[in-house]
Order: structure tokens, then C-alpha cells, then sequence
């Protein structure tokens, strides 16, 4: 994406506004941006992965699939001791033991159903495979420090991150 996002050209003086780009991931990618996209302001929203599960769960976005169930096949959350009884045992490694057993508890209250516990825990263990999201942070912080605005998603309601990232984009030398 950021070998991509350098190749683009644009009339600057047809733009009055910030262009926007969402995607980047990964070390080798915002690496590769912050070093050859001098001009480039980065924006990390970051959150622990107990909440990211928590808003993955309750947000209903058609995109936080990664299985399609039959409809008739639901895991049996009698049997649901741990993220491991899933079948994905990696997901326990992600999770303190207490931010396992948080989710378990509103499974087990049915705040939660199993099959979308199941396919949003292989997501965040997807993108753990594939992305360090604390060497993503590190990289961008180390190469680009006054153009990175990071941002803790749990400190700050939605409107107040809205806010911070308008300030930051459109205020030159901005640090929110």
C-alpha cells in the first residue's frame, strides 16, 4: 500500500483538503510510507485487543467475518472453558487470563453468541499473524515522530478522536 501511495500522483492545486488514505499495516509497509511519503501524516487509533474483541462483538459490521456457519451448526457453549475450545488455541495466548474469562462469562450469559466469538477471535488472530501492531507503532514513532498521532481509542469518546485527528490534519505542525 505505501509502494502504491508513493506512485500516486495528484494536482495539489486542485486539493484544499487533506487526502485521506486508511490501510497501511504492518512494519515494512509504514516504514516504506513515513521514508518515501516525506509529507505524510500518520494516524494510529490503537486499543487493547480485549476491547478491539469487545467492539468487533458488538458492532455488527458485515466486513468482521471470516467463516460463513451453516445456521444450524452453533458451538455448544457448555463445552466453552477457554478461547482453546474454540478450536483456535492461539487465541488464548492473546488475552490475559482475566480478559478470557470476561468474554466466556457474557458468552456463557448470552451477551455474546458463540459462532461470533469464534469467527472474531480468528480475526484478531489473522492480523496477529500478519501485522505487529507494536512494531507498526515503533517503526512509525522512530521514523516519523512529529508526523504520528497516536491515539489511545479508550481515553476518548468518538467525537473527542474526531476531533483530535481534524486538528492534526489540518493544523500544520500540529501535535494534539
Amino acid at each position: 500500500m505505501g509502494h502504491i501511495l508513493a506512485q500516486l500522483q495528484v494536482n495539489s492545486s486542485l486539493i484544499n483538503h487533506p487526502l485521506i488514505f486508511d490501510g497501511l499495516r504492518g512494519e515494512n509497509e509504514v516504514t516504506y510510507a513515513a521514508n518515501t511519503l516525506k509529507k505524510a501524516k500518520f494516524i494510529i487509533l490503537d486499543a487493547p485487543l480485549s476491547v478491539r474483541l469487545k467492539r468487533l462483538l458488538t458492532r455488527s459490521d458485515a466486513f468482521d467475518r471470516i467463516t460463513k456457519y451453516p445456521d444450524n451448526e452453533v458451538v455448544n457453549t457448555k463445552k466453552i472453558m477457554s478461547f482453546s475450545d474454540f478450536g483456535i488455541p492461539e487465541a488464548s495466548h492473546l488475552f490475559t487470563c482475566d480478559e478470557e474469562q470476561e468474554i466466556l462469562t457474557q458468552l456463557e450469559k448470552r451477551v455474546y453468541n458463540s459462532v461470533d466469538v469464534c469467527e472474531r477471535l480468528k480475526i484478531l488472530v489473522e492480523e496477529s499473524i500478519n501485522y505487529n501492531s507494536e512494531a507498526t507503532k515503533t517503526a512509525l514513532q522512530a521514523i516519523a515522530p512529529e508526523r504520528t498521532l497516536l491515539l489511545d481509542t479508550t481515553k476518548f469518546s468518538p467525537q473527542q478522536v474526531t476531533e483530535k485527528i481534524l486538528a492534526y490534519l489540518l493544523l500544520k505542525n500540529s501535535r494534539v
